[in-house]
């Protein structure tokens, strides 16, 4: 099936590498025109460059998302371009895992970071983006929270609260806009090949010995999930908040990070 995002315009955060990439790239082959927003200007670039290269529409705005005037830049960009927004994935994310404990933690850097990027940006965008998707008659909201929103990880406090966070707020989004046909949903990945790890390291090598399926995903399967919720296939799917671990959530896989 091809053209599932026809015409639909999405705006997505942090996609100039990772499952946002990913993400951005199956956009476009459904027909979807896209603008992303990162900090990383060269992966930014390139990203864009490669997908338009291969036929897609596609606007990179180069920018902070902890800074509200960047989001707003980039929403602008969408609609000054194509004039609305029916599709909003929150997809940046960062983490300090593998560096402090809960004591050791330094509150007002790493926890305040990530918090910023990782829920403070999504609410920004939301609000921007939720009066013109009232005015466009609806539109899909898609998060991107994680496995450890729900299960928890030593030495990683700020990222599992910040995705916690992500899910309430997308049962949040749903139940108060559901009357208006804006459906929110969120992905809830497990452990994934992105640029935070790379196939074939020594982090890949050890989570792939103990996930149930025996290797990390590939950042195209969790964009295909984001598809699934950004198209019109799902009409009455919202607040739903799906895991896509392989199956690492039903058993008792809790691996040490890295030190």
């Amino acid at each position: 099936m091809a053209g599932r995002l026809q015409d639909k315009v999405a705006l997505i955060s942090g996609a100039a590498s990772g499952i946002g990439q990913a993400s951005a790239r199956l956009f476009c082959a459904e027909g979807a025109k896209v603008v992303f927003i990162d900090y990383n200007r060269a992966n930014g670039e390139k990203t864009a460059a490669k997908i338009s290269g291969a036929g897609g529409e596609i606007r990179f705005v180069f920018g902070d998302v902890r800074k509200e005037e960047d989001l707003r830049r980039a929403v602008d960009t969408a609609l000054t371009a194509y004039g609305r927004i029916d599709v909003l994935f929150n997809n940046v994310g960062v983490t300090t895992a593998c560096k402090h404990n809960l004591m050791d933690m330094d509150v007002e850097t790493d926890y305040s970071f990530v918090m910023d990027t990782n829920i403070k940006s999504y609410l920004y965008l939301t609000r921007m983006v939720i009066p013109q998707m009232l005015r466009n008659g609806g539109g899909s909201i898609i998060n991107t929270a994680s496995r450890e929103a729900v299960s928890g990880q030593p030495r990683n406090t700020p990222y599992s609260m910040s995705k916690g966070a992500v899910v309430q707020f997308t049962k949040h989004i749903a139940a108060e806009y559901a009357r208006d046909n804006i459906r929110c949903n969120a992905i809830l990945p497990g452990a994934t090949l992105t640029g935070m790890v790379t196939k074939g390291s020594p982090t890949e090598i050890t989570y792939s010995r103990l996930l149930p399926l025996g290797r990390m995903a590939e950042a195209s399967e969790q964009a295909a999930a984001a598809l699934f919720f950004a198209s019109d296939e799902c009409p009455y799917c919202t607040g739903c908040c799906l895991v896509i671990d392989g199956a690492a959530s039903n058993t008792d896989f809790l691996p040490k990070p890295p030190q």
